[in-house]
């Protein structure tokens, strides 16, 4: 371990030194947020459950997470209003369909999968607005 580093952020860098100079694959170029993109910026962070702050660098660039918060998302409302909650309003079956199909259950119009658009729009409608009891539908 180099001289003041911590195990994680240890090892944060030694990932970053790894896959840091990967360079396969291209900006995508559909969303004008994501053309925007830096193509060399990389940078890998975790915050503990405690609020502690471990990153290598380009901890401090701004993206956009699009689908990648689909999974946290789902996860939030699992945990919020347990399994029955969430599945009287979405299914959770994949549906081999592209991330923006429109693929909703024919008997009840449910989205069949979180994953894809119209589920992750019906997950994040299913988020607590902070009042514990209350909800968004």
């Amino acid at each position: 371990m180099r001289a003041g580093l911590d195990l994680v952020s240890e090892a944060l860098t030694e990932l970053h030194g790894r896959f840091g100079s990967i360079t396969d694959g291209q900006v995508a170029s559909y969303i004008p947020v994501l053309a925007r993109a830096d193509a060399n910026s990389f940078g890998i962070g975790v915050v503990s459950i405690a609020g502690h702050q471990y990153g290598a660098r380009d901890v401090d660039v701004s993206f956009t997470l699009q689908s990648l918060s689909k999974p946290f998302v789902y996860a939030l409302v699992l945990a919020e209003r347990g399994l029955d909650g969430v599945t009287r309003w979405l299914g959770a079956e994949p549906s081999g369909e592209a991330f923006n199909a429109i693929s909703l259950e024919p008997d009840t119009g449910r989205p069949a999968n979180p994953m894809i658009n119209a589920g992750a729009i019906v997950a994040t409608a299913l988020v607590s607005d902070g009042h514990p009891g209350r909800w968004h539908t």
